[in-house]
């Protein structure tokens, strides 16, 4: 009976060692993801009437807001770069100007179609590129040959043709609304020397000078507010290869 006894007992022991154990471990608390890194894709603020090159408040002035016209610079008699047509953003100042944009809720859309290809969208006081946060890609610019090259929306070569850069002559070169080259000239480009270019509005090369094309290297090139070639890079121009090339904002074309 004592050899039972010491059994039982020693059966007893290794069941209560079993059950510490078996106990059920405490669950793991899993890390919370990390957020993406935030990429800062604001092409223009609004402030007021004035439109503003990035998202500061101090940022140099690109546009201003005067009625449905929207003009060059900060000045109200500034040239008129385009005109508010109910949905519709026309180039120049008449209602029968070629179509640049059109506004979807919050979007603004290329051409007149209200299912063009996204080009900004609008977030409060801030213009960002593409639908949504993160995008930075605005234009590729698609070198067709020696004479044009096709600006189109995103990162697509084959998508839709905003603008179309019509080489005049070494000199000058036309940017159309669109993809034919006798169509309305919206900005001239006016190359100053090797190092920079002006983008002017409309089709004279002595006009008043939007952009400057500061060119960095043979790989990158600054889109710049203004005429200083050293002052705030709204868009770099990266050189993918010699057939296309990235319009990307701000001044990193990573």
């Amino acid at each position: 009976m004592k050899q039972l006894y010491y059994i039982f007992l020693l059966a007893l022991c290794l069941s209560f060692s079993a059950c510490e154990k078996d106990e059920p471990a405490v669950p793991e608390i899993p890390e919370k993801p990390k957020p993406p890194t935030e990429v800062d894709n604001v092409v223009f603020n609004v402030d007021g009437k004035l439109i503003r090159a990035g998202k500061d408040k101090s940022g140099d002035v690109v546009f201003n807001l005067d009625g449905d016209y929207i003009r060059a610079g900060k000045d109200a008699d500034g040239d008129i770069v385009f005109n508010r047509d109910g949905k519709l953003l026309r180039a120049g100042k008449d209602k029968s100007g070629d179509v640049v944009f059109n506004f979807d809720d919050k979007y603004i859309r290329a051409g007149a179609d209200p299912d063009g290809d996204i080009v900004f969208n609008i977030d409060s006081v801030f213009v960002r590129v593409g639908k949504d946060k993160i995008n930075r890609l605005l234009f590729t610019i698609y070198h067709n040959s020696n004479i044009s090259s096709s600006i189109i929306v995103g990162d697509n070569i084959i998508g839709t043709t905003l603008f179309t850069i019509y080489h005049n002559s070494n000199i000058s070169s036309s940017i159309i609304v669109g993809d034919d080259i006798i169509g309305t000239t919206l900005f001239t480009i006016y190359h100053n020397s090797n190092i920079s270019s002006s983008i002017i509005i409309g089709d004279d090369i002595i006009g008043t000078t939007l952009f400057t094309i500061n060119n960095n290297s043979n790989i990158s090139s600054s889109i710049i507010v203004g005429d200083d070639i050293i002052g705030t890079a709204l868009f770099t121009i990266y050189h993918n290869s010699n057939i296309s090339s990235s319009i990307i904002v701000g001044d990193n074309y990573y």
